[in-house]
Formats: structure tokens, sequence, C-alpha cells
């Protein structure tokens, strides 16, 4: 059989593929491995084939050339598939691949914002002009940047993954300016404040330490309310003069799922995470990101007031996950389950009125008017900011707020100088009173 060499102007170059004569078949074959790979699991891969050498050629060319600029084509790509068809396809993929509250928010803004505007609109059409349209409805209906632009946010994430499956969707959508997030409202307590909070809650609540946590640590809700007293660690003999004495570790955070099918029982996690279910719908989780997991110091003021709320905090059966901080009030069968983050939220709401503490004053010549308090997080940055003011290093900083990814050496070798950042910049901030013997609501 005779070898039939291509063209000089045919041959491949190392990574463009390979262009042949077959015998077997009779034909020019061009190929061309792309490397990728189908959401069904097979390789995409560029073939052309023909009798005639330059038109098999010609083919073949076109064929590449196609694929560069739009990607490839797969089964599931139609030309008819529009926004609201492929958002429901995306979302059902998208469940069990990303954390409960980030679905949540990817549904949110597929439900309010990106089907209500441009649903009906084939993705090969879309452009800048339809990524500008979902911010505007979001902002037309009195939302602020910020969710018009974790709206577009999403929509970008959702037209990048049809583009993944082979679907075309212009270039142009993507150059669109989408919606400033505007700046934050969150600003900081100072340090007058943070001790006004302070006085008051451990005149009236003999859990007080639980906002002391809060803001001498910058720690999150979800990983104080779901702390366990197997994870308090304190030295019963420590050193007279130690600083740190012990240590709370901050490897598990609780949290609400949202039920994936109430009938069954299931609810919506991301496959692969660790989580642990106390009881209904609230679960211990892991933090989003590995800096999240940590160990705070334990200095000797936070150690006696963490002893005396447990000589008071519910045991056996009125705590049966061990919590440092169970809910205490309400009716009987919720009892020693997590506390509920309105209520806890609600509680240091009161706690800064009780003390005068406002982010703003009420307006007397306003009705009604409350003024607005500080929330949470706010005392978490109050914290960064106080730590920052009295010169801590910022590596010292990032590892007690979990800003920055420490592996688990670095972290006990910087202990120490956390705790006396901590005593000598905050100390001063706990009241020299002994709590009472009433609890915060929950």
């Amino acid at each position: 059989m005779v070898e039939r060499k291509p063209k000089r102007g045919h041959v491949t170059r190392y990574g463009e593929g390979s262009f042949k004569w077959v015998p077997s078949r009779g034909l020019w074959v061009g190929r061309y491995d792309t490397g990728r790979i189908t959401p069904a699991g097979t390789r995409i891969v560029i073939t052309a084939s023909g009798r005639d050498e330059d038109a098999a050629w010609q083919a073949f060319v076109a064929k590449k050339k196609d694929y560069m600029l739009h990607g490839p084509r797969v089964p599931e790509a139609r030309a008819s598939e529009t926004v609201r068809t492929w958002a429901e396809k995306w979302l059902r993929h998208r469940d069990g691949e990303v954390r409960a509250t980030t679905y949540a928010q990817d549904k949110t803004n597929v439900v309010r914002w990106i089907v209500p505007a441009i649903g009906t609109i084939r993705l090969e059409a879309l452009t800048a002009a339809h990524m500008r349209a979902v911010g505007d409805g979001a902002l037309k209906a009195g939302r602020s940047g910020s969710t018009a632009n974790s709206a577009q946010r999403t929509l970008t994430k959702m037209l990048n993954a049809a583009k993944s499956d082979g679907h075309r969707v212009p270039d142009r959508i993507f150059a669109a300016t989408k919606a400033s997030r505007g700046k934050s409202a969150r600003t900081r307590m100072s340090k007058d404040e943070v001790r006004a909070v302070f006085q008051h809650a451990y005149a009236t609540q003999s859990d007080a330490i639980r906002y002391v946590i809060a803001v001498l640590y910058g720690a999150r809700q979800g990983e104080v309310l779901g702390l366990t007293w197997d994870r308090v660690r304190i030295d019963p003999t420590p050193e007279p003069d130690a600083v740190v004495v012990g240590e709370i570790d901050l490897t598990w955070q609780v949290q609400q799922l949202p039920y994936r099918d109430r009938a069954a029982g299931t609810y919506r996690t991301k496959r692969g995470d660790e989580v642990e279910q106390l009881v209904d719908s609230w679960h211990l989780t892991r933090p989003k990101t590995a800096s999240g997991a940590r160990a705070l110091p334990i200095i000797t003021p936070v150690a006696k007031e963490l002893a005396a709320w447990r000589e008071k905090c519910p045991t056996g059966k009125a705590n049966p996950h061990n919590l440092v901080f169970p809910r205490i009030d309400g009716a009987p069968r919720y009892r020693g389950h997590p506390r509920n983050d309105k209520a806890d939220l609600a509680t240091w709401k009161e706690l800064q009125r009780a003390a005068g503490v406002y982010k703003r004053a009420p307006d007397p010549a306003v009705e009604g008017d409350e003024g607005e308090f500080y929330v949470l997080h706010e005392a978490r940055h109050s914290m960064i900011s106080m730590l920052a003011d009295a010169g801590t290093p910022r590596h010292i900083i990032e590892m007690l707020v979990g800003q920055t990814e420490l592996v688990e050496g670095y972290v006990h070798g910087e202990l120490e100088a956390a705790g006396r950042a901590v005593s000598d910049a905050l100390a001063d901030l706990l009241p020299a009173l002994d709590p009472p013997t009433s609890a915060s609501p929950a």
C-alpha cells in the first residue's frame, strides 16, 4: 500500500493535533484533542475528514478556529436555551456543590432579580444591556447597590457555567459595568461604648461573657453559639504570672441548614463537607475557610468568667449538646437547643439601649424613631481596631480573628503573643463586678 504524506502546508506542529491519510478508511483525517471533558465525562475531540486532502484540511482548520473562538459544542448546548431554562439546570447542579448559604443566595438572586428581568432571553442573544437590566431591577425595587451587584455576580457565574457546557454566550455581556456596591454603613464601637455595654451586661446577665468573647476575640456569632465545653480548655494549675491560661478551639460553628426534603429529614449541604447534626435543622459545620478554624488564647480574666458561668450553665438533659451558651428560655422542648440567632441579636441590641449606646441616637423630632444600634459584626471590627491602635502586629490580629491561613504549629507558637495582645489592649474593658444570677434570654 502506497504511503501518502500530507502537503507541506498541511503538516501540523506540536500541540496542533494530527492530519494524516488513513488507508483503512481511504480518508484524510484531522484530529485535535482539546484536553477538556464534557459534563458526561467524555473527552472533547475535534475531527474532520474527507477524500480530498485540501477540503479535509480546510474543514479541520475551520473547526479548530470555531472551537478557539466559541468553545466546544456539546449535546447539552441548545440554541433555544433561555436564561430561565438554563438557570433551572444550573441551580439543580449547584445544589450540593456549594454551601447551603451560597446556594440560598444564588437561588434568591435567580428567582427575584435575574429571571424576572431577562428570563425569556436566549443565551446567545445576551448583551451588556441585559446585565445592566438585572442590576437596575434590584435598584428600582429599592434595594442597595450591594444587592444589585450580588445579583449580577450570580448571573456572571451562571453564564460562565453555560459557556463551559458548550452554550454560546456572547463576551459582550461580561463587559458590562456592574452596579457599585457602595460604601458599607458598618463602623466600629469606641472603647468607651464597649465598656458601657459590658458594664450593663455584667450588672444584668450571668452569661455576659458570651458578648465579651464576641468583642475581645472578634468571634463570629455562629462560632460562639456553637461552642461546646469540651473545646474550652483551661489550665487547672497555671503559673502565677501566666497571661494565657487556656485556649478556645474554634474549629466548628453552629448553623441552621435549610431542608432539602423536610419529609425525609434531609438538609442542603455541600458534598464532602463535614457536618454534625445537633437537633432539627441545627448543625455543627466547619468554617468556610482554613483560616477560620483557629485557637483563641484565654487570658486570666476571661478564664475566671468562663469558670463562673460554667457553674451556672445548664447541664445534663437541660443541655444535651454540652453547649457553652445553650438556649435557656422558651418552650421546654427548645431549652438546651442552640440559641436562636435573632433572639441573640435582640439581646445585644437591648444591652446597648439600656447602656445608652447608639450607633445613631433617636431623633426626637421623628415619632417612633428608636435610633440605630451596632450589630455584633461591628463589635468584631471594634476589636480589630483596638488591637491595631495598641500596636499589635498584623499577623497576630489576623490569627485572632481568622483572616489568614495558618498551620497548626504556627498558631500554637504565637498563642502567648496573641494572649498578651488581648490582655494589654482590652483587659481593662472587663468590669470588676460579680455577674448576677439571671442569664440572657435566647
